[in-house]
């Protein structure tokens, strides 16, 4: 029952009884999971706004706390509810004197990891940090609670603001200063990070290091016994580390790590998990169009954007979805892309932005939606030929493309939802326009302005943290693909 009674059971003699439980994690991936931080408002311990407490998901207590933070002049990080540029997500809010810590000693009392060194790491960090010229901002450390100290470089992980590229400070054995070559880290948007080591074992030149966003990978190769001197066991921080001018200034939702290196199928799932929820469009390479990401959820089976078929891969820009993945604790009820450009809006039908929660999808079933990056321009179409009488359209410029999936079926049920457009890209953002939405079943219909459907929007003003008023309209989507 609710309270986890199970009542009526029958024992007969001679019965064998055994005991299960089921427990979700990101991406479904449980192996060697020892921090767990999601900024959900039962997980975070608050005064007000600020933050006392990070409570880890994971069954080892992980939780990480201001009391335990080793600097005299610290201060509480704050909480945000509903962060728009957390696709609406809760985030944890750090400053140059705000800090959160797990205390360790590497023997009787572990934390967060089980051993100082072990042969494989893996941490993903869901975060925003505004454009910067800084070089060091560490989003988190190992060796001690003190976030100003050198202790804490055991190591200090987190990236390069100006050159955008991922930073490790190690005074360990090995290699000192690991600094990225791949500008991965994006300004004015939210930053998926992961970073994956394994130690030399006592082989000079042998460790590794990748430095990843979002998909876009980076190789390292440090020099000496890189990760043998590791103090990952004796205690860590977030929101900082190695020394005063390493503090991170931004917004963190989301944390975790693992002690093991990941394999390439686990990342993906974890990093799927993290893009989903975030809104964050995932590319295996940032320069070149191909490979993108097929976003899949937990069954390995069910993809809810195909970044790498016909006709998505056109389209993998903006990336963002509704989904509902219970293995992974995952139901999305609203959703936009947490890119500079990215204006659409979408909610299950009776969600608002204030939080209050409509219908919900079924398990294994999302909704998702690309664009081709298409110029954010006007067509004048006074005295054209179009279906239907409007003055200006944007479908000479930017065009997106809705993939609609169910649990392995090739014709998915139908989903109804309020999809929204505005912000200071949006060239007919506020009040003053009356706005339809333009729907066809295929991208000709949208160049030739002969579209399926035109729908007229209502202007609401609903803010909330970072977000605009905009134009809405509620719309179902049949079959498996339209495009607007």
């Amino acid at each position: 029952d609710n309270n986890k009674v199970a009542n009526d059971v029958v024992v007969n003699h001679n019965d064998y009884i055994a005991y299960a439980y089921y427990q979700t994690a990101p991406g479904g991936i449980n192996d060697g999971l020892r921090v767990w931080l999601n900024a959900a408002e039962e997980n975070v311990d608050v005064s007000g706004d600020n933050v006392d407490v990070w409570r880890d998901l994971t069954s080892h207590g992980n939780d990480y706390s201001v009391a335990a933070v080793d600097f005299s002049d610290k201060t509480n990080p704050k909480y945000w509810k509903a962060y728009g540029l957390m696709n609406y997500q809760p985030a944890v809010s750090f400053d140059l004197t705000s800090y959160l810590a797990i205390a360790g000693n590497g023997s009787s009392i572990s934390k967060p990891m089980s051993t100082d060194a072990p042969s494989g790491f893996t941490s993903f960090v869901l975060y925003y940090s505004a454009p910067s010229t800084k070089s060091t901002y560490y989003t988190h450390g190992f060796g001690s609670t003190d976030p100003r100290s050198t202790t804490n470089r055991y190591p200090a992980m987190g990236f390069d603001a100006a050159d955008k590229q991922g930073r490790i400070r190690n005074n360990g054995s090995g290699q000192t200063d690991n600094n990225g070559t791949l500008a991965g880290f994006s300004d004015n948007s939210t930053n998926l990070q992961m970073i994956r080591t394994t130690k030399a074992n006592g082989v000079n030149n042998a460790g590794t290091i990748v430095y990843d966003f979002g998909g876009w990978q980076d190789y390292l190769s440090p020099t000496g016994e890189f990760g043998d001197g590791f103090k990952m066991a004796n205690g860590g921080t977030l929101g900082g580390a190695s020394r005063a001018s390493g503090s991170f200034v931004g917004q963190i939702s989301e944390v975790i790590f693992y002690e093991k290196a990941l394999s390439k199928v686990e990342e993906d799932r974890v990093r799927t998990y993290l893009g989903m929820k975030y809104g964050i469009t995932l590319d295996q390479d940032k320069i070149n169009p191909y490979p993108n990401y097929d976003y899949i959820l937990s069954d390995n089976k069910t993809k809810v954007w195909q970044g790498n078929q016909s006709p998505n891969f056109a389209y993998h820009n903006n990336v963002f979805g509704l989904v509902r993945d219970d293995s992974q604790g995952l139901n999305l009820f609203r959703s936009r892309a947490t890119t500079y450009d990215g204006i659409i809006t979408l909610m299950t039908e009776g969600s608002n932005l204030s939080g209050e929660n409509g219908a919900q999808f079924d398990n294994l079933n999302g909704l998702f939606v690309g664009d081709d990056k298409g110029p954010l321009t006007s067509q004048n179409l006074t005295g054209a030929n179009v279906c239907g009488e409007i003055d200006e359209t944007l479908s000479q410029g930017r065009i997106w493309l809705a993939e609609n999936t169910s649990e392995n079926m090739s014709s998915p049920t139908p989903k109804t939802v309020t999809l929204s457009v505005g912000g200071g890209m949006f060239p007919y953002d506020g009040g003053g326009y009356q706005v339809y939405l333009l729907v066809a079943d295929n991208i000709a219909k949208l160049r030739s302005n002969q579209w399926d459907q035109i729908i007229p929007m209502n202007y609401t003003n609903e803010t909330t943290q970072s977000q605009f008023g905009s134009h809405q309209v509620d719309f179902t989507f049949y079959g498996k693909n339209k495009y607007f």
